[in-house]
């Protein structure tokens, strides 16, 4: 997560931790809908990638 824009771990822990909607995160970051959308879905597949990435480097390791 602390590889991620500010502004999207910030978007990723109201979706994710607390539970908020797009609409009460775009009011809290001060952005319109889309864009709180958009840094969602991007943060997200960035952590889905470094996920996948470091796990295939553990599972590579430990396969050697």
């Amino acid at each position: 997560m602390n590889e991620l824009p500010e502004r999207h771990r910030e978007a990723i822990l109201l979706k994710y931790f607390h539970g908020m909607g797009y609409e009460e995160i775009q009011e809290i970051i001060s952005v319109n809908y889309q864009t709180a959308r958009n840094y969602i879905y991007h943060g997200v597949k960035t952590l889905k990638k470094e996920f996948r990435d470091r796990t295939f480097v553990s599972l590579h390791k430990v396969a050697m």
